[in-house]
């Protein structure tokens, strides 16, 4: 906004007293020009910059926007880490059985597979379906 108020007021003044400047302040009036040429250095700068910028934006992003898919299209969980959770099995308990630690409606348990002593988890009667084919 300063570049842009100087550019305005600075080549008025050289354009409106530019010949008596000259005799009257010849520093000044210099002074006035070569600021001027660095103030449309600057523009000229700032705006081939933001071009840059933005042809690179639209030149780039499809390339980031298909590495983050690419990245981003791995489905589920790896084979390393499927084989790392605990595995179960799972038993109905029926009428006549009871689950002597836990009392409570429960209606199957889940047993660890691989552990000694063998881990037991009641499951009440919403969680316990058991289908049968």
């Amino acid at each position: 906004m300063f570049s842009f108020i100087w550019w305005i007021i600075g080549f008025y003044w050289v354009s409106a007293g530019g010949q008596e400047l000259t005799h009257d302040a010849p520093q000044l009036y210099w002074l006035c020009i070569v600021f001027l040429a660095f103030d449309v250095f600057f523009v000229v700068f700032c705006v081939a910059l933001a071009c840059v910028i933005g042809i690179a934006v639209c030149c780039c992003l499809p390339c980031i926007i298909a590495i983050l898919y690419a990245v981003a299209d791995q489905e589920g969980a790896s084979e390393e880490d499927i084989c790392q959770l605990p595995k179960y099995k799972f038993r109905m308990i029926e009428d006549s059985e009871k689950f002597d630690e836990i009392s409570g409606p429960f209606s199957g348990i889940m047993t660890e597979c691989g552990s000694d002593p063998p881990v037991e988890h009641a499951l009440s009667a919403e969680d316990a379906v058991s289908f049968r084919a």
